[in-house]
């Protein structure tokens, strides 16, 4: 019981964590964030792909909840994305909190 609260205190954290650096970036660019990494310039485009792995699970998770053209949901896409979603969030919180323990914050 304790590694399914721990695995879900991982996940809660790498999503709050992604949905707050997405607003964070969509209010710094003042434009809605995405997954393209079209640029010519190399440190761009890193730095493109930094933000796409921290804030692809709360990007994911818009993305499969948009409804479609004549307003319904799909429920399938919608599942698919979440359940990618939450494991990415489960990957990044893991990471971001190994990364804060070690130097100690």
């Amino acid at each position: 019981m304790r590694e399914l609260v721990l695995a879900g205190f991982f996940m809660a954290f790498g999503l709050a964590t992604s949905g707050a650096l997405t607003h964070l970036a969509q209010s710094v660019t003042g434009k809605p964030l995405g997954f393209g990494f079209e640029s010519n310039d190399p440190f761009l485009r890193i730095g493109k792909v930094l933000v796409a792995a921290l804030c692809g699970p709360y990007l994911l998770l818009q993305a499969g909840w948009a409804a479609e053209r004549d307003g319904t949901l799909t429920i399938g896409p919608a599942l698919m994305t979440a359940l990618v979603a939450f494991g990415w969030a489960f990957i990044t919180g893991l990471m971001l909190l190994a990364l804060a323990i070690n130097l100690g914050l």
